[in-house]
């Protein structure tokens, strides 16, 4: 299991950047549009930026929770009977 984990992190890894390249032609391409039709550039150069960062944050919190659930587990059982002890002390 531990080595599939690898696996994909590393495909992930090297694949992932191959996918990041074609959008500078998605957003190339449509500022080019837009201001062949008489449209501000700012629009689509902003909601492309705001697609980018939103995927990457969306990705990255993704991989961080499958990562780190057990230990985020952990604690919240660590903080169910911490609470549980806090209550019965009362």
């Amino acid at each position: 299991m531990k080595n599939l984990k690898r696996i994909i992190a590393l495909l992930s890894v090297f694949v992932l950047p191959l996918f990041t390249v074609a959008q500078c032609s998605v957003c190339s391409a449509g500022v080019q549009s837009n201001a062949n039709a008489g449209g501000g550039i700012g629009s689509v150069i902003n909601s492309g930026i705001l697609y980018l960062l939103t995927i990457t944050y969306l990705v990255f919190t993704a991989v961080a929770v499958y990562f780190l659930r057990d230990h985020i587990k952990y604690y919240m059982r660590v903080a169910a009977q911490r609470w549980r002890m806090f209550i019965a002390s009362r």
